[in-house]
């Protein structure tokens, strides 16, 4: 049987009341990536073990230390790492990944402010170039590389004797994937990749669509109202923060054409409030996804 993961990638530009700001979406499809022998040569392998967790390890590069002059050297693997996010073996919630359905992952990373936290930035990465450091805000992100692995970080997206993935010219849209050095693939895998590029929001990429978010900024609750044009299947409305953690799920199955409302109160699904901050309300029908930036006072 053919061993086959997908990971989309979908990035978008949204406009803010102020700037704008660069949203990648990952999705890791291992539905057909079972830890045994039969999959020993996958590059992504998922453990056996029940309520185990996804994590993507990942870093950009935007050219802005000493060791890296200039924006073309983000174009060799070695620089991509200069901002990693993830730390292997630990699991502490820095690229911790949502599973939407069975065995199918996905992640939202704010590009700017998810590599440009002191806090979450992993003091490993460029190896010979260098240790990572915190990406200046607002500095152009120009490649990225990312691998996956479980919680301890026993089984990842290096399993296999495969290599990172990187994705080059990332600063112009592109979402092409490639494995270790540009123009290789993977054998028996399949990339799927999306690329969406839009100031204000994204409305033609999934059939359901926003059609306000009022207030935006709110304090203590926001109305979303979104038209579904035809019946939908496996409809998740959900809210996630900056660092692409889903924080609460407002709707999930079904959906029958037609108009409707959702409040969302400022509560994680915990119950308890969430802080003053950006904030992004996603519709996904497990294949693509748009969404809505929305700020809580």
């Amino acid at each position: 049987m053919s061993k086959i993961f997908l990971i989309i990638i979908v990035i978008c530009l949204l406009c803010t009341t102020q700037n704008f700001a660069q949203v990648i979406h990952i999705s890791l499809d291992l539905k057909n990536h079972k830890n045994d022998a039969a999959n020993i040569t996958g590059c992504v392998l998922e453990p056996n073990t029940a309520n185990y967790k996804m994590y993507i390890h990942s870093g950009v590069c935007s050219a802005t230390t000493p060791n890296v002059p200039d924006s073309m050297d983000c174009q060799d693997p070695t620089y991509v790492w200069e901002h990693v996010v993830g730390d292997w073996g630990q699991d502490n919630g820095f690229g911790l990944m949502t599973e939407q359905l069975d065995s199918i992952w996905d992640i939202y990373i704010d590009v700017d402010t998810f590599y440009s936290n002191p806090a979450t930035i992993s003091q490993t990465g460029q190896g010979s170039a260098g240790a990572s450091t915190p990406k200046p805000m607002g500095a152009s992100a120009y490649s990225m590389g990312f691998v996956f692995r479980n919680e301890d970080g026993t089984i990842g997206g290096i399993t296999g004797g495969c290599t990172d993935f990187f994705v080059f010219n990332l600063h112009q849209g592109n979402t092409n994937v490639d494995v270790g050095l540009p123009g290789f693939t993977l054998p028996d895998t399949v990339f799927s990749v999306n690329n969406s590029l839009n100031p204000t929001s994204v409305r033609e990429v999934v059939n359901v669509s926003f059609e306000t978010a009022y207030p935006n900024p709110f304090t203590n609750q926001i109305k979303f109202t979104y038209h579904v044009p035809k019946t939908a299947k496996g409809v998740d409305f959900s809210i996630y923060n900056t660092l692409g953690q889903k924080i609460r799920t407002l709707y999930y199955g079904d959906m029958d054409s037609g108009v409707y409302t959702i409040l969302w109160d400022g509560k994680s699904d915990l119950g308890s409030e969430v802080q003053q901050g950006a904030y992004y309300a996603i519709i996904s029908n497990g294949k693509s996804s748009k969404f809505e930036v929305i700020i809580k006072q």
